[in-house]
């Protein structure tokens, strides 16, 4: 193998080595609430409002892979708004005063490395303001720790619908915000819950949508770096060999 040849080798070997993780499938059912159709009121839910447009689900209730774990949440279609990814989402206070939450329970590895993203907005409100500066609030829990407490602002749409409604047309009005966390597995299954926790009474509680938890596949940095060394070196040396001076040369 030439220098050339042999450095090219090299380099791509040390990209391969350096590249700092891999994500894997979904480990997340129904990640963009796409099932249940939210439009077909013969579905399961307990309550279904608006001619389809959402459907109530309560405590206890299987919600296409999702456990309703406290009071009920509200899932809507796009009547009302884009959602994150695909064509639902879940608002987490269905009724008022009623904080929602929603798990899974994920089949883990100790020790283990996973990455959780999802989407979330706190713009789905009526045109006045809730609560401390018309914030929404919920929190994300992987198994008893708690990943992060959420606070997102709320948009006053100034009328009396919520925002992106109206009595004839629906405008997309709501923005929503990208999360990702780093988490680790202390169990063979580990229960990923969000729940609403705003302290007021409010039918329009936190939007969530596009979850996804994968396994983050890392690659050990020194093991690169030798090899790249490593490779270095071996093209140096053959070009130190080339340019040698021959032993037969005339003195």
């Amino acid at each position: 193998m030439n220098g050339k040849k042999y450095f090219h080798v090299i380099v791509a070997l040390s990209l391969l080595l350096l590249t700092p993780a891999v994500y894997a499938t979904n480990l997340v059912l129904n990640g963009s609430f796409e099932t249940p159709v939210a439009a077909d009121c013969t579905n399961g839910a307990a309550v279904c409002r608006n001619n389809g447009v959402d459907t109530t689900w309560f405590q206890g209730q299987n919600m296409g892979g999702w456990i309703i774990g406290a009071s009920n949440v509200d899932l809507f279609n796009e009547t009302f708004t884009t959602a994150a990814d695909g064509n639902q989402w879940v608002e987490m206070n269905g009724d008022y005063g009623a904080n929602g939450s929603i798990y899974q329970d994920i089949s883990t590895i100790i020790g283990q490395k996973y990455m959780l993203q999802f989407s979330m907005t706190g713009q789905f409100a009526n045109g006045i303001s809730y609560g401390p500066n018309g914030d929404k609030t919920a929190s994300v829990f992987w198994g008893s720790y708690l990943v992060d407490n959420i606070t997102l602002p709320v948009t006053d749409c100034g009328t009396q619908y919520a925002c992106g409604q109206s009595t004839a047309v629906y405008p997309d009005t709501m923005v929503w915000q990208f999360f990702q966390y780093e988490v680790t597995a202390i169990s063979d299954t580990t229960r990923l819950q969000f729940a609403d926790n705003m302290p007021w009474a409010t039918a329009h509680g936190m939007g969530l949508d596009n979850v996804s938890l994968t396994e983050i596949s890392s690659v050990p940095l020194p093991g690169a770096f030798w090899l790249m060394g490593l490779g270095l070196s071996g093209l140096a040396a053959i070009r130190r060999s080339r340019h040698a001076p021959s032993r037969n040369s005339a003195g």
